[in-house]
């Protein structure tokens, strides 16, 4: 489950100008949700800057290049050990008091170095907008896992009970409705409750999903617009339209959402 730090913090200290793309993104998405698979894309594409502790006749700005190594300074933060990252040297520069030493690198290349720590980090600390990275996150997009949704084959002879749920999951429906309207290949999609007695585990939502394009990459970016919205402990699956024995049911029922 993502933190649910993402996002904007009041008070908010100072007026907050885009740099960048990034940055541009980070605004939008703490308030869209639709937009946070985008945001994490482009985090992992950008440079970033962080502190880091001089080396003899080193000080001032640093551009990390490959094989290099560093000290990247933390600090403490809510009483939390974190790493401080920033989206641009603006954001930085807005942060620290002092002559410190700072470092530009590759954000794959960063959280990669942030997953052999033991610590999580947090984007533009002292900024209005930010974002705390759990130990889990960070080694998620260190090797690319967090954009993988898991995947669950169950057995011929399971019995699924499928249904409407008693409760219409407005939120849920509001935000995929959003990030479906950015993606054309998307032309239906739909919900319903699943239940597997078998497995032990609570019924949980089940989208089925209409496209005309590649199931994989969406599957992928709606994996971290889920990690992102549900409560803990919330679970949801996915499918897609004309790959299931569970069609029938859906093209029976209206989608909550469909490509005008």
């Amino acid at each position: 489950m993502f933190s649910k730090l993402f996002g904007k913090k009041q008070p908010e200290p100072k007026k907050f100008f885009p740099e960048n793309r990034l940055e541009a993104l980070l605004m939008q998405a703490a308030t869209k949700p639709a937009l946070r698979p985008e945001f994490y894309k482009e985090l992992v594409a950008s440079d970033l800057f962080v502190l880091i502790m001089p080396r003899q006749n080193q000080s001032g700005r640093f551009v990390a290049e490959p094989g290099d190594t560093l000290s990247i300074k933390g600090g403490v933060f809510n009483g939390k050990q974190l790493i401080p990252v920033f989206t641009s040297e603006r954001r930085l520069r807005e942060y620290i008091t002092g002559n410190d030493t700072l470092a530009k690198l590759n954000g794959q290349a960063l959280f990669s170095m942030l997953a052999e720590q033991s610590q999580g980090a947090l984007l533009n600390p002292g900024s209005g907008y930010g974002k705390e990275f759990t130990l889990s996150e960070i080694a998620g997009l260190a090797d690319g896992s967090i954009f993988q949704p898991s995947k669950q084959t169950l057995q011929k002879d399971t019995e699924l009970l499928i249904s409407m749920p008693s409760v219409y999951p407005t939120k849920l429906v509001e935000h995929l409705t959003a990030y479906f309207n950015g993606r054309s290949e998307v032309k239906r999609a739909y919900f319903a409750q699943i239940h597997a007695p078998q497995t032990g585990e609570p019924p949980h939502l089940l989208f089925a999903i209409d496209t005309a394009g590649d199931f994989e990459p969406l599957a992928s970016e709606l994996n971290l617009l889920f990690r992102d919205i549900l409560a803990q402990g919330e679970v949801v699956d996915m499918v897609q339209i004309g790959k299931t024995t569970l069609d029938d049911y859906f093209l029976k029922q209206q989608p909550f959402f469909q490509r005008q």
